[in-house]
């Protein structure tokens, strides 16, 4: 079962993995809003206005982190909330301990994301959490 969907979700057509930007390593400074995530995600997404879902990684351990969607605020809005604000991310995240565990490990972490319409990210958020392998699978 976990085979076939882990088929159908790698068959969507998602962006290539790529680093997680963390601000300061692209001149952001505390309480400047130039060059902060939101920003940079601009730069980076290739549809930093769409909606869609993403998902992160840590390289080091070779584990799943995380997996979001969006389908009201765009994908560098909801992203822009993985780092806290002292670290040139955004408020607003429930889950705090993502945001720690992001932050803390940003040097081994990198993200892809899948440009969907709002029905086609809830098809896939539903067959992400149905694998279970995620260190936060919410």
């Amino acid at each position: 079962m976990n085979e076939k969907i882990e088929n159908i979700i790698e068959s969507q057509n998602w962006t290539n993995w790529i680093k997680f930007p963390f601000p300061p390593e692209f001149g952001w400074e505390r309480g400047s809003n130039k060059n902060n995530l939101r920003q940079i995600l601009r730069k980076i997404l290739s549809k930093p206005y769409s909606i869609g879902v993403y998902q992160l990684r840590n390289i080091k351990t070779n584990k799943n982190i995380l997996f979001g969607i969006t389908t009201s605020q765009t994908l560098e809005i909801r992203m822009s909330s993985l780092l806290p604000s002292y670290s040139g991310g955004r408020s607003g995240r429930n889950n705090i301990d993502k945001v720690r565990y992001v932050n803390n490990n940003v040097n081994y972490i990198e993200f892809r994301v899948l440009y969907a319409s709002k029905s086609k990210t809830k098809i896939i958020e539903d067959y992400l959490k149905l694998l279970k392998n995620h260190i936060f699978n919410t």
